[in-house]
């Protein structure tokens, strides 16, 4: 039956014997929508939606599951909305009949955040629209990708200030989380571009906030997990967008000059672009980079020797010189493939920002670890945040004035291999646990770390907890939305 036409064709037989039919096609889910099925035990006094509501056996099976490839939920149905409407029914209706509710764009959550066991997953890409309202903003449906809004702000000669570099991520998906790029040791977080959010909360309500309307609705969504409300509309500022890009790396053998040059380029901003890696040789040596870039406007280049002066570094790379629009968008074919391979493997990724402070002693601590490891990676992402351009309370960072993203990535196993999956659990956990112990703080979003409620209200902090607890009974108090990430109780099990 792979052959589309014999698909399509045993595809209306089943349909036929269960009173559906054929209404469609998703390709980007890549299912044939049934429409007319008798709805399951559960699903009683359906609202008139403008979108469709999907509850045959593929389309729930292929939203039952993550990037993550372990933990599997499977809903009672997928709704594709029509319309923001039918995302206001939808949720009214779960709370209504006990449901719950989870948005996913791309499905790029590790640990079941976006998955919902016997509740209803709202598919976020059927809205996407994108459209530039001024020369400082640009309005945007959750489920755009990064990409599409990155082409519509091209158009008017703008772009967004920070966003991960991956660009098919969904824009909801990525603001529910925080998201973070090599600009923003100069912009902040992803999230603290957006002006305004249009958000379903969790009593089926549409409101429209901003820091100067519903201010805590606003401030509890951003990096909110989905805790209080869904994202269906975001603005975000937008800033103006150079021509040219000029990347380069300088390297370094030595740990203690290779940080020691990155807290003083996040101080003094020197450079538009700002990353770096360390990386373990054949021999077992390590060595370190830091990616540096700078922007200009074509045929403006700016005195790039000028730019190296103070540094400690002992050699440099080639400079590459590239579009502004190849530099956004680099991720794209590598993106597709890491999914294609990792489809079939079990994941250990960990992602954690560490305090300046303790940056030299834990990133040697995590070259021994890794050097030890038989899961990988041989070498990791090593980044500075100037801590000051990070605003928003639920994007959890370490205290100070500088932090270092610290990414393993990738680490893996096949899938059905469980006691090495077992044991790179295990040691991921520890790794987590010695980094979170030295004041570290882990971004769930790319993490295989599960956290308990009491493990959340840690991660969170007092403050922050004790104003999400707060917002969550108020915007959500049957708690009807994202079951996933198990912050007020531990979801049901997968």
């Amino acid at each position: 039956m792979g052959h589309p036409l014999s698909r399509r064709l045993f595809l209306h037989r089943a349909a036929a014997a269960s009173g559906a039919v054929i209404v469609g096609f998703d390709p980007q889910a890549r299912l044939w929508i049934l429409q007319g099925q008798a709805p399951p035990q559960g699903l009683e006094d359906l609202p008139a939606l403008d979108g469709t509501l999907a509850y045959d056996e593929a389309s729930r099976q292929a939203f039952s599951k993550d990037h993550g490839n372990d933990i599997r939920r499977q809903p009672l149905a997928v709704l594709r909305p029509g319309s923001v409407q039918d995302m206001v029914s939808m949720v009214k209706y779960a709370n209504r009949h006990h449901l719950q509710v989870v948005m996913r764009g791309q499905g790029h959550s590790r640990t079941g955040e976006t998955l919902v066991e016997a509740g209803i997953v709202i598919d976020s890409r059927t809205l996407r629209a994108v459209e530039i309202g001024n020369a400082q903003s640009v309005d945007a449906g959750p489920g755009a990708f990064l990409g599409e809004v990155y082409e519509a702000a091209f158009a008017k000669k703008l772009t967004l200030p920070a966003m991960p570099i991956c660009t098919e991520l969904s824009l909801g998906g990525v603001l529910s989380v925080g998201g973070w790029g090599g600009t923003s040791h100069r912009f902040g977080a992803a999230v603290d571009s957006v002006q305004e959010l249009e958000v379903v909360t969790g009593e089926g309500s549409l409101v429209t906030c901003s820091p100067n309307k519903q201010g805590e609705l606003f401030e509890m969504v951003l990096a909110g997990m989905g805790q209080c409300a869904i994202i269906v509309r975001a603005r975000l500022g937008l800033v103006p967008a150079p021509s040219r890009v000029v990347l380069w790396d300088l390297l370094y053998d030595d740990l203690g000059e290779y940080i020691s040059d990155q807290e003083h380029l996040v101080a003094d901003g020197r450079f538009d672009h700002l990353s770096g890696r360390a990386t373990r040789g054949e021999d077992g040596d390590w060595s370190f980079r830091i990616q540096v870039g700078t922007f200009h406007a074509t045929g403006k280049e700016p005195d790039l020797a000028a730019l190296e002066e103070g540094l400690g570094f002992r050699s440099r790379s080639e400079r590459k010189r590239l579009s502004y629009r190849d530099y956004v968008a680099p991720e794209t074919d590598r993106a597709a493939t890491w999914a294609a391979a990792r489809a079939k493997r079990h994941l250990g990724d960990l992602v954690m920002f560490v305090p300046g402070s303790v940056a030299r002693d834990l990133s040697a601590e995590i070259m021994v670890a890794l050097s030890k490891s038989a899961f990988g990676p041989t070498g990791f992402s090593f980044s500075p945040l100037n801590l000051a351009r990070f605003h928003h309370p639920l994007f959890k960072l370490p205290t100070g004035e500088v932090a270092f993203s610290l990414w393993l990535f990738p680490r893996t196993v096949p899938a059905g291999e469980a006691s090495d999956y077992a044991a790179m659990t295990a040691e991921t956990r520890g790794l987590f646990e010695r980094m979170s112990s030295m004041g570290g703080k882990c971004y769930i979003a790319h993490s295989s770390i599960r956290l308990s409620p009491t493990g959340w209200e840690d991660h969170f902090g007092p403050e922050a907890w004790r104003r999400l607890v707060d917002a969550k009974r108020r915007f959500d108090p049957n708690q009807v939305l994202t079951p996933g990430p198990g912050i007020f109780a531990p979801p049901s099990p997968g």
